[in-house]
């Protein structure tokens, strides 16, 4: 998505701060470049209500999130061929959605590295484990580099890989075209997941759920896009049973570990978190772990919730 919005507009909504998240932009000529699309050819006037296509942006212009279809809205100023909208303040997903950015560079490329090393000391055999079986349309939220995707069983027609991390899209986009399965990689964040209501039969989650701003709400959204009976399968790793580690893994998540780690958190209890979602763990393998060499084996879990 490009583009941003007119200068003209762009003045307006800084002399507005504190209502900048419920203003948009509409530039009528660089409309197809992706800012706001009215759903009408009309010319649009001063206090006129029309339907449209919403882009939300930041302080700096960036797209935020997108809301299709958001109704009639008034145009609150106007110059030439461009417009301030007025729209209610964000809620719910949308509100997290504007909130939610990945963007690690540096550990995404340390974490090309660690999975390359997963792969051969053994997480390459929990990937095929975690999606053997599965069949139809697949949603995987965080899709990172693509390692799941030469995993999936040939029953498998389509899958909607979700990755927001721009420089682990363009890995994962590579290893979408090396197999010969559909798979389509796209930008999206866990609060607001790119899909239709119940449109997949699975989804898929692997060493994600731990870097998710919030974990619930990320649960909630593949419980939404699943049909259901549909399953989640999952490959995490989570908090500790033994008191003394998980106090550690506890004092690594409240001070450094996040920052370093792309924002991962060590102590979470995943599972308890899929069941609280809507989900039935039906399957659930524990054991510990260590993907890279300079790691220490940390618990895990694999396994396979039905959507309820």
């Amino acid at each position: 998505m490009e583009g941003r919005p007119s200068e003209i507009g762009f003045r307006v909504a800084r002399r507005r701060r504190e209502r900048l998240r419920g203003l948009a932009f509409l530039d009528r000529e660089r409309a197809p470049g992706g800012l706001l699309i009215p759903r009408c050819s009309s010319v649009h006037t001063f206090g006129m209500r029309f339907a449209l296509d919403l882009y939300f942006l930041d302080r700096r212009g960036r797209v935020l999130a997108v809301r299709r279809g958001v109704g009639r809205r008034r145009v609150v100023w106007q110059r030439g061929a461009s417009a301030v909208l007025e729209v209610p303040a964000a809620r719910g997903r949308l509100a997290q959605a504007m909130t939610e950015r990945v963007h690690h560079p540096i550990f995404a490329r340390a974490w090309e590295r660690i999975s390359s090393q997963s792969e051969a000391r053994g997480g390459g055999e929990h990937r095929r484990r975690l999606l053997a079986g599965l069949s139809g349309e697949v949603i995987e939220l965080g899709a990172g580099s693509g390692a799941n995707f030469r995993h999936y069983p040939s029953t498998v027609t389509r899958v909607l890989a979700v990755e927001p991390e721009q420089h682990l899209r363009g890995l994962a986009e590579a290893a979408a075209a090396s197999v010969p399965l559909k798979i389509e990689v796209i930008e999206g964040v866990s609060s607001e997941l790119p899909a239709e209501d119940a449109s997949f039969d699975a989804g898929v989650v692997s060493l994600v759920l731990c870097s998710v701003p919030d974990q619930g709400q990320a649960l909630s959204e593949l419980r939404r896009v699943i049909r259901p009976g549909g399953e989640l399968r999952f490959y995490e790793h989570v908090v500790s049973k033994k008191r003394v580690e998980a106090r550690i893994q506890r004092f690594a998540d409240a001070t450094f570990w996040p920052r370093v780690a792309g924002g991962c958190h060590s102590s979470r209890d995943t599972s308890s978190a899929i069941e609280r979602a809507g989900f039935e763990i039906t399957d659930c393998d524990r054991f510990p772990f260590s993907p890279a060499p300079l790691l220490p084996p940390a618990p895990h879990v694999l396994g396979v919730a039905r959507r309820r």
